[in-house]
């Protein structure tokens, strides 16, 4: 349900929470600020070793391509964008806002009348 209060809609605040957590466990290794790209290493919590992606922060891409596939930037960006003093939130889609989701519903709906297209050939 979509709190009056609530910047966007439960499935990107609740995933972009969830991303915020695990970037506290990722590190900015090499950088380039005209760029505002990155190289994030991820530390594993299971021992089994790391990880390096690269997020390019204007081209709004991460190697690992969840922020392609979800829209929401992933850990990596979150915290690529902390590094360069951005807040990550700002490249959250609009279209993911709760003013959209509510606009999405605004209007009436119709029902749609099922025509048997069968039963009117002769």
């Amino acid at each position: 349900m979509v709190m009056d209060n609530q910047q966007w809609a439960d499935y990107a605040f609740r995933l972009f929470e969830a991303r915020q957590a695990e970037a506290i466990h990722h590190i900015v290794q090499k950088f380039d600020y005209n760029q505002q790209s990155a190289s994030v290493i991820t530390l594993s919590t299971t021992g089994q070793g790391s990880r390096t992606y690269v997020v390019k922060l204007r081209q709004q891409m991460c190697s690992c391509g969840k922020w392609a596939t979800h829209g929401i930037p992933c850990s990596h960006a979150i915290q690529a964008s902390r590094h360069f003093g951005m807040n990550a939130s700002n490249f959250i889609p609009q279209y993911f806002s709760t003013r959209a989701y509510k606009k999405t519903y605004l209007g009436r709906f119709e029902p749609v009348v099922c025509v048997d297209i069968l039963s009117s050939r002769g």
